[in-house]
This record gives structure tokens, C-alpha cells and sequence, in this order.
């Protein structure tokens, strides 16, 4: 167990943080709780006696992180994994980008891309196909 890293409980999924590198037994380790979705410990809880045999490395899904930002923080179900799992379109799923941020991050200016991604859909599924 290395400090800082992250470690899932292979019994209940409690994601618990290493706090310490030298450890006072060598089958139990420090560590505090991250995340307990199922209750049986809380956000915080700090245990020197964790049992190594029971946890493995944890890594973050790619979704729970975001660059330039939080704007999506919020949201119960992220822009990005709507979008795939929809199989929807760049188009359409930019449009969707930009109503979804525009309180949060760029105000109309989003709301202006939203409009402009709107346009091009309009002009490339009809406008178009209409002249040829």
C-alpha cells in the first residue's frame, strides 16, 4: 500500500486513501474513508487496522474528473456519457453540451453555440439535401 493511493474494498466497495507509507503490521495498513456508498462506514473515517488482504488498487473513472473546470459537476448524469450511450451525433451532442453548461459556465455565450450548432444541423440535414 503506497500513500496517497486509492484502494477499493473487495468486500463492500469502500474506496479508502493510504495515509501512511511505514506500517505497524504487515498485513493491515492506514487509511481513511473516501467514498462508502453502502453505509457501513463514513466520509472521513480514519482506521490504522485496515486489512490489506481485502483491498486493491483503486482507479478513478476517466468521468469522475474533469479539465478546465467544474461545470459538470453537478449533473446527475454527465453530458459525455448521455451522449454515448445514445449514440448521439458531434452535432446534436454539442448542442446538448452547451444547454446543459450554459448556467454554470459561459452564460449566452454557450446559449450563441448551442444556436450555432443548431444552424449547422439545420443546414447540413436539410438545407442541403433541399439544393442538390
Amino acid at each position: 500500500m503506497e500513500k496517497g493511493k486509492l484502494y477499493i474494498s473487495t468486500k463492500n466497495g469502500a474506496i479508502v486513501e493510504c495515509t501512511k507509507d511505514s506500517f505497524f503490521h504487515e498485513n493491515f495498513f492506514n487509511a481513511k474513508v473516501i467514498e462508502c456508498k453502502d453505509g457501513s462506514y463514513n466520509i472521513g473515517y480514519f482506521s490504522t487496522a485496515w486489512l490489506k488482504d481485502c483491498f486493491i488498487e483503486y482507479n478513478e473513472p476517466a468521468t469522475s474528473t474533469q479539465v478546465g473546470g467544474n461545470h459538470y459537476k453537478d449533473c446527475k448524469i454527465q453530458p459525455t456519457e448521455f451522449i454515448h450511450a445514445n449514440n448521439i451525433p458531434f452535432i446534436e451532442g454539442n448542442i446538448i453540451k452547451y444547454v446543459i453548461r450554459h448556467r454554470s459556465k459561459n452564460g449566452i455565450e454557450d446559449l450563441k453555440k448551442a444556436k450555432h450548432y443548431i444552424d449547422l444541423l439545420i443546414n447540413f440535414e436539410y438545407e442541403s439535401k433541399e439544393s442538390i
